[in-house]
């Protein structure tokens, strides 16, 4: 629907998205409503595109109908959405005004039940923060945005940077940070151990977790990398990080270098069964 809604706004225009519940009652299930009475959810997708006439509107669910030119669509994609929709026990609908836009209504039966049982064990399988706050120092833009929107939703309060020098500012004017999630890799001279290194000097408990799209143990140029944090693998799934940081984060502050390197290959060899 979205995809279609794209097409026919080839200057711009507007793509709203939006979810209701409605109860339909007997009253309302008349021949046009190709469901019965009960309460459902609403996906409603609606542009400001060219629109349709009442003609096309009528046939636009109909199997193989396509207003395209040929090779550009099958003319099955609406009539995908409207089977899926029947098939679910709900229906659909279509409104469409030419040189106004159109709107297409998908009604799903509303669910009344519980979550499944093996829903609830997934997220229980999350272990989330527990006030704790974390600087993600990645220079990709998009890999960062994400990453920061992973911690955040298991609680996390996060700060960001794109290099080393950003890094240090935050990690000098914010004594509360409790762990720099790093990549190896960084623009400058300065690279992830080194920064973790640098920062450790200033905050003893600072705790790290290192990542990269790299072998493990080496970064790009095939230095070794600092063996005492754990090193991610990415992409990194969101439960391998989140199980990660909360066992790095309630594991004790040692001093002894040894110790350290000790106990976090092991926590790293953990992290990667989890995966």
């Amino acid at each position: 629907m979205a995809i279609n809604a794209c097409d026919a706004m080839p200057e711009g225009g507007r793509l709203t998205i939006t979810m209701k519940n409605i109860h339909l009652d007997a009253a309302s299930c008349n021949d046009d409503v190709e469901a019965g009475p009960g309460d459902y959810v609403v996906l409603i997708v609606s542009d400001t595109g060219q629109g349709m006439s009442a003609d096309i509107a009528k046939r636009a669910f109909e199997p193989f109908f396509t207003t395209k030119e040929v090779g550009q669509r099958s003319g099955l994609g609406l009539s995908m959405v409207y089977g899926f929709a029947q098939q679910t026990g709900g229906y659909a609908t279509i409104d469409s005004v030419e040189g106004q836009g159109t709107t297409v209504k998908l009604f799903l039966p509303r669910s009344s039940g519980v979550p499944s049982a093996r829903r609830e064990a997934g997220a229980g399988e999350q272990p989330l923060a527990r006030g704790e706050s974390v600087l993600v120092l990645e220079d990709d833009a998009d890999v960062r945005a994400l990453t920061v929107l992973q911690l955040e939703s298991i609680g996390y309060t996060v700060y960001e940077a794109s290099d080393a020098r950003t890094a240090l500012e935050i990690l000098g004017s914010n004594g509360g940070i409790d762990l720099l999630l790093s990549d190896i890799v960084l623009p400058g001279k300065m690279n992830g151990p080194k920064l973790a290194r640098e920062a450790r000097l200033g905050c003893p408990s600072l705790k790290v977790v290192f990542m990269s799209g790299y072998a493990p143990n080496t970064s790009q140029d095939g230095h070794s990398v600092d063996r005492n944090a754990p090193l991610l693998q990415k992409p990194i799934s969101k439960i391998v990080l989140a199980k990660t940081l909360r066992q790095v984060l309630d594991s004790p502050t040692y001093t002894d270098e040894n110790e350290i390197g000790d106990r976090l290959v092991g926590l790293v060899e953990e992290s990667n069964m989890a995966r």
